[in-house]
């Protein structure tokens, strides 16, 4: 159910887009003095495109408001989020992710963590 909730909230952004952009092309592909990305000046909105991203959106908001989907997306929110907290690795310099909730693996995933106090 989510991925058709993913489908269609792409088709909203892919339509908006060619509706504001010609072929959907925000930028030339070129960069400019400072190095960032230049953009296509909008032309007219293609008005086919628009209707067709309002459409998508009428659709998506029916799918987000449909009970089952409510439902599936309930369950994986309690199943997934959260489940792993940060513990300090006292060895060396990297931080362990552990499970909250033990699953299968109960093995322990070592991650480095950028420390926040120092400036880039």
């Amino acid at each position: 159910m989510d991925m058709t909730r993913k489908f269609i909230q792409m088709g909203v952004t892919r339509a908006r887009r060619y509706a504001n952009w010609a072929g959907g092309k925000k930028y030339t592909g070129k960069l400019d003095e400072q190095g960032k990305k230049i953009t296509v000046t909008k032309g007219p909105e293609d008005e086919v495109k628009a209707e067709s991203a309002r459409i998508f959106g009428v659709v998506l908001k029916e799918v987000q408001a449909d009970e089952d989907y409510l439902q599936y997306a309930r369950e994986h929110k309690e199943k997934y989020e959260n489940h792993f907290k940060v513990e300090k690795h006292e060895d060396d310099d990297e931080d362990v992710l552990t499970p909250v909730r033990k699953r299968r693996s109960e093995r322990e995933i070592k991650v480095k963590v950028k420390d926040e106090s120092s400036s880039d």
